[in-house]
């Protein structure tokens, strides 16, 4: 039965009943020899007319456009377009914004915000126990086409605010990170790029071996850890396989100064010295360079990035680029682990048409259409399912590992402070590595600030 055909046979019990009435009493004059009544036509107003049409043609779902601001990583038009020749009446208007979060809350405050703004796990909690943001539990409730029982616990918990359950996010496109190798050193040195290190011993080995001075200039770097896009967050990821974290999984505690936490920075301050130290390494590095060029020119040996640089970076900067890849080695002993990240939408507490947005995203998360991105941009599908299936994987080692790899994603702390919270936890790194002070020392003075930020974040959530 058609969508139109259920439309003209729905018909209310009160209207039925009226019509068998009036039906069944010409039936019975008939059958009496006597003539049926002849039905009264009532002609209709004119405006009554218009106005019945009117109800009859408008639209049943949201109309309208949807503006959100987004990094600029990812290129939307395609996508709107067609969002739009699948939902007439509907639109939605993709706008770069560079200093986006900040504009956002400016405009949420003036009463003028887009729908929905791109922002990173860690801020999308804070802005929403804040007002900033709206929850959207009622509006996954209702979607026939989100299903959030499907999708990665890794990626909703971050999104998530513990005490309540409100989630305040619409997350579309995660990651995870490799380590990529210069396959091309590693041949000249003697090692196999099919072969990499897995261990923390195997892998100081490594670093040492395709290191490079030029007199006492470094001019190759085994491994730059803190070069790739998580920065010096990386150092959390050792923290995670030796089975540490920043606080407790509910909140209620601070556990980042712990003798895991000394043990990863004190690895990671051996591996610099053995290239020459912080200063040597920062000197190479230089100004103004794509962090990626680093690998793709040699300056880098191993570097761990996201895996949706090859498909957004290098395969059109550095088609030709030999590398191979791996997880980060492990301790021995340790935890897998990943350092994960994502783009997240989340809209705005006073948003012009959060219908529309949501409608946007039940278009760009359903199962086929986030599958097409994905595998445009090497990110990993919202859903478990999907990751792991041969439509995504297709025979790729790559993707094979990005589906091996997802159940071991972290991210930071991403409840109310999580701005803050992520500064405290790694901004002491490069002194650390410096030597200007010790990881115990560090690492007090990070879980004092942190705890003290969550005291006066619960004092004024009232928790």
């Amino acid at each position: 039965m058609s969508k139109d055909t259920v439309v003209r046979a729905h018909i209310t019990r009160r209207g039925f009943m009226l019509g068998a009435t009036a039906l069944g009493a010409g039936v019975l004059a008939a059958a009496c020899g006597q003539p049926a009544p002849a039905m009264e036509e009532k002609e209709m107003a004119p405006e009554k007319k218009e106005e019945a049409k009117a109800e009859a043609e408008a639209p049943s779902g949201p109309q309208g456009e949807a503006l959100y601001w987004h990094r600029g990583f990812f290129d939307f038009e395609p996508w709107a377009k067609e969002f739009a020749e699948q939902n007439p009446g509907l639109t939605m208007n993709a706008v770069g914004e560079a200093d986006r979060l900040n504009k956002f809350k400016a405009a949420v405050a003036a009463g003028s915000p887009p729908d929905a703004v791109d922002v990173g796990d860690w801020q999308t909690v804070e802005l929403g126990v804040t007002d900033i943001s709206q929850p959207l539990n009622n509006y996954y409730k209702a979607s026939g086409v989100l299903n959030l029982a499907e999708f990665w616990p890794s990626v909703l918990s971050y999104l998530t605010d513990a005490p309540t359950g409100n989630m305040y996010g619409a997350p579309y496109a995660p990651d995870l990170r490799v380590m990529y190798i210069h396959g091309d050193t590693y041949l000249e040195v003697g090692l196999d790029p099919e072969n990499p290190p897995t261990s923390w011993t195997d892998f100081d080995t490594a670093i040492i071996q395709t290191t490079k001075f030029d007199g006492e200039t470094l001019v190759r770097a085994g491994c730059p850890p803190f070069w790739g896009s998580g920065g010096t967050g990386l150092w959390l990821l050792l923290l995670w396989q030796l089975g540490g974290d920043v606080m407790a999984d509910d909140w209620s505690e601070v556990t980042i100064n712990s003798q895991e936490a000394v043990r990863a920075l004190d690895w990671l301050k051996n591996i610099h010295e053995v290239q020459g130290g912080w200063d040597a390494i920062a000197q190479l590095r230089g100004d103004g360079l794509h962090r990626n060029s680093h690998l793709a020119e040699a300056r880098a040996v191993h570097y761990y990035a996201t895996f949706a640089e090859r498909g957004q970076w290098f395969k059109e900067n550095a088609p030709d680029l030999n590398f191979g890849f791996t997880p980060w080695p492990k301790p021995e002993g340790g935890k897998d682990a990943n350092l994960g990240g994502n783009h997240t939408a989340t809209f705005a507490i006073n948003a012009p048409n959060p219908d529309a947005m949501f409608a946007w995203f039940e278009y760009f998360l359903s199962p086929e259409t986030n599958l097409r991105f994905a595998k445009q941009y090497d990110r990993v599908p919202v859903r478990e399912a999907t990751t792991s299936s041969p439509d995504y994987t297709e025979n790729d080692p790559f993707r094979e590992l990005i589906a091996q790899q997802m159940p071991f994603r972290h991210f930071y702390y991403s409840g109310p402070g999580g701005t803050e919270a992520r500064t405290h936890a790694v901004g002491f790194v490069p002194d650390v590595m410096a030597g200007t002070i010790t990881a115990p020392e560090a690492l007090e003075a990070a879980e004092k600030g942190i705890t003290e930020l969550l005291a006066g974040w619960n004092e004024r959530l009232g928790r």
